[in-house]
C-alpha cells in the first residue's frame, strides 16, 4: 500500500506498508541446519524531492523505517552445542525478540506522472539499527536490505500552491 501526498512544489511524502521477512541459516560440518525467520512489517515514511520538471522525475528519499514483528519462527533446529555457540532460537516460548525496531532508508529513483496518478521505480539501501535480540545471548545482529520498489502512487490531496 502506498500512498502519497505533495506538500511542496518538489516535494512529497509517502507511507509505504511492506511485509519483510529476515532471518538466518546455520550449517554444521555434518550439513546440519538451524533456521529461523523472522517476519516484521515495515512501514517507512519516506520524503521524495523531485529533482525535474513535470513528466519523468528523479525522486531521492530518505527515511525513517519502524519494524513491528509479527511472527518468529524456528524453521529447523538440527544441532547444537558447537563452540563459537550456534545462533539462538528465537521462535520458542521462553525466547523474547524485540517487537519493534527501527532504521534509516536511502534511494533514487524515476517516475512518470500520469494526470492524478504517478508510476514510480526506486532502488533503496535500507539499514537497520536495532538488533532483533533481546535477551544479549549474541553479541550483534543487524540488517541491511538492498529493495527495488516499483509502486503505483495517487494524489490523496490536491497540493495549494
Amino acid at each position: 500500500m502506498w500512498q502519497s501526498i505533495s506538500i511542496q512544489k518538489n516535494a512529497g511524502i509517502e507511507l509505504n506498508i511492506q511485509q519483510l521477512t529476515l532471518g538466518f541459516r546455520q550449517l554444521n560440518a555434518n550439513e546440519q541446519l538451524n533456521q529461523t525467520e523472522l517476519t516484521y512489517l515495515k512501514m517507512p515514511l519516506l520524503a521524495s524531492f523531485f529533482c525535474r520538471k513535470v513528466g519523468e522525475v528523479s525522486d531521492q528519499v530518505w527515511t525513517a523505517s519502524g519494524f513491528f514483528l509479527l511472527q518468529a519462527k524456528d524453521i529447523s533446529r538440527q544441532f547444537d552445542g558447537l563452540n563459537p555457540p550456534e545462533l539462538p532460537t528465537y521462535g520458542g516460548s521462553g525466547d523474547n525478540p524485540n517487537r519493534f525496531m527501527y532504521g534509516m532508508t536511502a534511494g533514487a529513483g524515476i517516475s512518470k506522472l500520469f494526470g492524478k496518478s504517478t508510476i514510480s521505480g526506486e532502488v533503496r539501501f535500507a539499514y537497520d539499527f536495532t538488533n532483533p535480540e533481546a535477551q544479549d545471548r549474541i553479541y550483534d545482529m543487524n540488517s541491511t536490505n538492498l529493495e527495488f520498489t516499483l509502486a503505483y502512487l495517487f494524489r490523496i490531496r490536491e497540493p495549494k500552491f
